[in-house]
């Protein structure tokens, strides 16, 4: 016994058997038609190839997201804020010497990766007063972000950032980047005194090779 099919549709294999087994002993071409394995003899075609279109589509998007993560995609820029990979709490004071601040929703604490340089941006406000230098701002935790430094240690930006609502627009301070004293993390620290409630802009900065 010889099987010819005559669907025109995608079929259920299992009504496939079992049109199979109730011919089974018959002499001659069976053939089997939509009607005998239960296919649809409008639709089922059709939603096959839009499945597969959705799919493929799917597939692109995948892709396209796969990337733009590896950094890949062109002039897109990738950046975390500082509590996804590390903190603004100073390890030896306890204490928090700033904190993000948002204007219309723009701003915040952010590093960035791109062609191998460390990049750095935030606005941010002062909530403790700084009267000196060398206070750890803030701290990397992650060592996908930690920057090559130099010789000494450290790199250091002058001047660095824009102060935003108190004293002259000009005010700029120092900061510096510098490994952690007696640890592993990097700290990002400053190197005069700050006034509480200040606001400052850093616009995006290079700090140096991954």
């Amino acid at each position: 016994m010889n099987f010819k099919l005559s669907f025109g549709e995608i079929p259920n294999l299992g009504n496939i058997v079992n049109a199979v087994w109730r011919v089974n002993g018959k002499r001659g071409d069976v053939v089997l038609n939509a009607e005998d394995v239960g296919a649809d003899k409008t639709g089922t075609a059709q939603e096959f190839a839009n499945q597969a279109a959705t799919n493929l589509e799917n597939e692109v998007n995948e892709l396209k997201k796969l990337i733009e993560n590896s950094g890949g995609g062109g002039d897109l820029w990738n950046w975390v804020s500082i509590n996804e990979i590390g903190t603004l709490l100073n390890s030896e004071t306890n204490t928090y010497f700033l904190e993000e601040y948002f204007i219309d929703g723009v701003g915040g604490i952010q590093f960035c990766i791109k062609d191998n340089i460390l990049w750095f941006r935030a606005l941010f406000k002062v909530v403790g007063n700084i009267n000196g230098t060398s206070f750890a701002l803030l701290t990397v935790s992650d060592p996908k972000y930690y920057p090559k430094l130099g010789i000494k240690g450290e790199v250091a930006f002058r001047p660095a950032c824009t102060q935003l609502n108190a004293g002259s627009i000009l005010d700029q301070f120092t900061f510096y980047f510098s490994k952690e004293y007696e640890g592993v993390n990097y700290e990002l620290r400053s190197a005069q005194s700050l006034r509480m409630t200040a606001i400052y802009s850093i616009l995006p900065t290079p700090i140096g090779f991954i």
